[in-house]
This record gives C-alpha cells, structure tokens and sequence, in this order.
C-alpha cells in the first residue's frame, strides 16, 4: 500500500517536497494482493483504506522552518 504527499517548499511554487509511505500489504493487514482486491466486503475495504491513510499521516512531521 502507498500514499504520496505533496507540499510546495518555496513561496515561488517552483519546488515541492514529495514524500511517499509505503507499508507491505500483506504484513499490515494479513492479505494477499489477490484477496485484498477480490474478497473483501466494501465496508472492510474502507475501514482498511482509511486505517492506512491515519497511519500514513501519523508517520511523519513537516516543519517549516
């Protein structure tokens, strides 16, 4: 599973910082890639997706500075 963020590190909008997390599908939550995409409820599916994005943003501070 991956998120990527993106922030703008100049005022001049010519430079952005991108950081990407990665967390491995199957020692996260235990599925295969097949059963993730095919055997999960809608529910489950949302519950997982949203579970990922709160610990992709919990995983890192951005400070300005």
């Amino acid at each position: 599973m991956m998120s990527r963020f993106v922030g703008l590190a100049s005022k001049d909008r010519k430079n952005e910082i991108i950081i990407f997390y990665h967390e491995m599908l199957k020692t996260t939550i235990g599925y295969s890639l097949d059963e993730y995409e095919n055997s999960l409820s809608d529910e489950e599916d949302n519950s997982i997706r949203n579970l990922f994005i709160e610990r992709s943003r919990k995983s890192f501070n951005i400070i300005n500075g």
